[in-house]
C-alpha cells in the first residue's frame, strides 16, 4: 500500500487554541495537541474525509491517559476545531489535489538528459589499445 498523506501546518505545536482547549477541558496542552493529531489521522483516513470515526477509549488507550480526560477534550473541541463528528478547518488545511510530481519529474529528466553527454559522444573518446601491455615499458 502507498504512503497516505495528511498535511501539518507550522503553528500547529504553538496554535493558541490549545491553550484555550486545554483550559475549558481541565487537561494539559500536550494531552490536546495528541488527541487532535489522533483526530485528523482519523479524519484522513476515513472515506469521508475530514469526519472523524474514532472512539474516545481507543485514543485514550493509545496515549495512556483516561477516556475521561479524551472526552473532555473532544467536548472542549466542538466549535473550536470540531463540528460534531468533523474537523472544521479539514478543507482549508488538507485541499482535495493530490500533489503530482509527473510534470515535475519530466521537466526534470529533460534537463538532466540535455545536461549528460550522450552514451556516443562519452564512448568516442575512449581509445582502445590493444597491443599495450604493462610488460613493455
Amino acid at each position: 500500500m502507498a504512503n497516505q498523506w495528511l498535511r501539518l501546518w507550522h503553528e500547529l505545536p504553538n496554535d493558541p487554541k490549545w491553550r484555550t482547549i486545554a483550559r475549558a477541558s481541565g487537561e494539559p496542552i500536550p494531552s490536546v495537541i495528541a488527541v487532535y493529531l489522533h483526530l485528523i489521522v482519523s479524519a484522513s483516513m476515513n472515506v469521508t474525509r475530514g469526519t472523524i470515526n474514532v472512539i474516545p477509549e481507543d485514543i485514550a488507550s493509545a496515549l495512556d491517559i483516561g477516556t475521561d480526560s479524551v472526552t473532555h477534550i473532544m467536548d472542549a473541541m466542538q466549535d473550536r476545531v470540531l463540528d460534531v463528528d468533523r474537523i472544521t478547518g479539514w478543507k482549508n488545511r488538507q485541499p482535495e489535489r493530490e500533489d503530482n510530481s509527473t510534470g515535475r519529474t519530466k521537466n526534470w529528466r529533460l534537463r538532466h538528459n540535455e545536461s549528460q553527454p550522450s552514451q556516443n559522444a562519452s564512448s568516442a573518446s575512449v581509445t582502445q589499445c590493444d597491443d599495450y601491455s604493462p610488460f613493455d615499458q
